[in-house]
């Protein structure tokens, strides 16, 4: 039986969870497709996860260095013209594009070549805290046109599906599926980590509890009401130590700010790292606080390790943080909330404990990789049996 062609379209393998959606879809997706993955050039800032094509097995990978983050007229038009005679060569089934810029190029492409399925996942979207108004709205309309000539479009959570569909009115509601992350948890059941090596290696304290934030260092991930709640809790305590996980635009900055607050006893920047279990294993509570978000990776992954979490009230946070349960969701740049909720979480482990038990099973419930393949599988299929046959 023939094969069903997909034509992955991704901008570029950067630090983030959709990097690890793209590959585990190419890999792991069933016998039944044959998927080629194309993706474009990282930026120097940015971290790069190309390392995880070195697993592929089932899937062909297209590089296309035009295709990246930065919008360059040029280049992109490029991009676009590969594409077009890549899918013209190709002639897929299903062309499935992910994330702003691959979902403009690999759309547009898919429409002239003449595929008929057209799918689109927003992991996560622009419309707030990146630009300004006018932008916004430019972009906001681009994306309902692209919509119009969509087939069928993929929010990672319940809260992303309202705002395209209700708060934003990018899609119409028959024209949407939510679909939530899944990821290979293999990696957080393992072993125990040697906590005292790790935070030697670091030259982190080992007798402090130990706080973190993992995640791009870009501005809208917002780690200056991180730095705030630092020093704060700092103020009135020293048995706490906090740690900044990742790399990005805003390192210089927020190293400046870490030093003009006072607080570089206290505050270390790790950088970005490939294993992200050990880091996990020796914190006690994991923070986020963005001003826009899809399903944030890093609280699945620290829920996965047993952790308990707290993060500001964006995206799709509340899909996976029940206040009082796994962790606690605040309003966003609510400082004195966020450091009430981290002082009481650290003088009770007790509740900690609890609260990471109960974020564990929950994710390993509903994000482990089968349900993501199999929700894919299903809306493949659904989509190809009402595709009129040539």
């Amino acid at each position: 039986m023939k094969k069903v062609k997909v034509v992955r379209i991704f901008s570029r393998l950067n630090i983030g969870g959709p990097s690890l959606q793209v590959v585990l879809l190419s890999e792991y997706l069933s016998s039944t497709y044959e998927t080629i993955l194309v993706t474009g050039s990282v930026d120097t800032q940015e971290g790069d996860m190309s390392y995880l094509l070195h697993r592929q097995k089932k899937y062909r990978h297209i590089f296309i260095p035009e295709l990246g983050r930065s919008i360059h007229v040029w280049r992109d038009f490029v991009a676009f013209y590969k594409l077009v005679k890549l899918l013209m060569d190709e002639k897929p089934d299903v062309v499935h594009t992910h994330t702003a810029k691959a979902g403009l190029l690999g759309r547009l492409a898919a429409l002239i070549a003449r595929v008929p399925i057209r799918i689109h996942t927003f992991h996560g979207h622009t419309f707030r805290g990146y630009f300004n108004p006018f932008k916004t709205f430019i972009i906001i309309g681009i994306e309902k046109i692209l919509a119009y000539f969509t087939t069928h479009v993929i929010a990672i959570s319940l809260r992303q599906k309202e705002d395209l569909v209700t708060r934003y009115k990018i899609v119409s509601k028959n024209k949407v599926v939510m679909i939530p992350l899944g990821f290979d948890l293999g990696s957080f059941i393992e072993s125990s980590t040697d906590s005292l090596g790790v935070k030697q290696q670091f030259q982190l304290p080992t007798h402090k509890y130990m706080v973190g934030i993992i995640g791009r260092l870009v501005p809208i991930k917002n780690h200056t009401l991180f730095l705030r709640i630092v020093q704060a809790i700092s103020r009135i305590r020293q048995d706490v130590h906090f740690v900044i996980v990742g790399d990005g635009e805003c390192k210089p900055s927020i190293k400046e700010q870490i030093k003009n607050m006072g607080i570089e006893n206290t505050c270390s920047i790790l950088g970005w790292q490939k294993e992200l279990k050990p880091i996990y294993d020796i914190l006690d509570i994991v923070c986020l606080t963005s001003l826009n978000e899809g399903t944030p990776v890093s609280l699945i992954e620290a829920q996965a390790c047993g952790k308990v979490v707290i993060a500001t009230d964006v995206g799709g946070v509340r899909d996976i943080v029940f206040s009082g349960q796994n962790g606690h969701v605040v309003s966003l740049n609510d400082e004195v909330g966020f450091t009430r909720h981290l002082l009481t979480l650290l003088d009770n482990p007790e509740m900690r404990q609890k609260m990471g038990e109960y974020g564990k099973k929950f994710v390993f419930n509903n994000f482990g990789k089968e349900n993501l393949l199999r929700d894919i599988d299903a809306l493949y299929s659904k989509l190809l049996a009402g595709c009129p046959k040539a």
